[in-house]
């Protein structure tokens, strides 16, 4: 269950990054593909959230049909472009393998995913089929 592995994600985040404003809002649904890289995905994906927020942020997590939406308030990307690439970061927080990690899954377990940034906001969109 999609629910069962974003919840178990955001009960391990929240108490460390107790001071930003956490938003919820997923439809649960079975998802058919390797449960313990789903989550490592997400955890990835939420622990790059956490890291390079911003001061009273925000992170948002929301399903519609089949995609999965992990939004937050950041500082802007300089590099979006690499940001998948082994070992980039922008700044010295982290060791840059944490989206490395991310693209290689997505594309083992075919999940599309895309990024996007408006106006400092970062959304990570995952197609889950």
């Amino acid at each position: 269950m999609l629910s069962e592995v974003i919840n178990e994600q955001v009960e391990f985040f929240k108490p460390l990054y107790d001071h930003l404003v956490w938003k919820v809002d997923i439809q649960d649904r079975v998802i058919n593909s390797n449960k313990n890289a789903l989550s490592r995905i997400i955890y990835n994906l939420l622990s790059n959230a956490c890291k390079y927020n911003t001061r009273n942020g925000f992170i948002t997590i929301e399903t519609k049909e089949k995609q999965l939406t992990i939004s937050n308030s950041s500082h802007g990307i300089k590099h979006p472009k690499r940001i998948f690439e082994r070992f980039y970061k922008e700044s010295e927080r982290g060791l840059g393998i944490g989206l490395h990690i991310v693209d290689k899954l997505t594309k083992e377990l075919e999940i599309k995913k895309q990024l996007n940034i408006k106006n400092n906001v970062v959304f990570f969109d995952l197609v889950l089929e």
